[in-house]
């Protein structure tokens, strides 16, 4: 019985080791914390306060929309851990029109090592 669990164990232990190697997490790890994800955020959407997002979504018209405080708060508090991404997004941050009769909107995704991306999405 001793040479069983030693086996499952070595076998355990060795498996969670490979998959560290490929840097396969055996289970979703959050590697910043929420709170560190929110200040990453805050300093990369502070400084837009007042400008137009157009370098971040393509469909955005020069001074069509303005980043305003309000939506960096609103950014700030939908920003949470996305288990299938392995990274923290907020809610959609702008939305309009992309193409003709097409709808998109655009959100933030914070990863593992504090990057900031801009994504979008919106209908066919």
């Amino acid at each position: 019985m001793k040479s069983v669990a030693f086996v499952v164990l070595s076998l355990f232990l060795s498996a969670s080791s490979f998959a560290e190697q490929l840097e396969l997490p055996l289970e979703p790890r959050q590697c910043v914390t929420l709170d560190q994800a929110k200040t990453a955020l805050n300093n990369y959407l502070s400084p837009l306060v007042g400008r137009s997002l157009n370098d971040d979504f393509y469909w955005i018209i020069d001074g069509e929309f303005i980043l305003t405080k309000d939506d960096v708060k609103r950014a700030l508090k939908s920003l949470s851990w996305d288990s299938k991404s392995f990274k923290y997004q907020t809610a959609a941050i702008v939305d309009g029109y992309c193409a003709a009769g097409a709808s998109c909107w655009g959100w933030y995704t914070v990863d593992c090592a504090g990057k900031i991306d801009a994504l979008v999405d919106g209908e066919d």
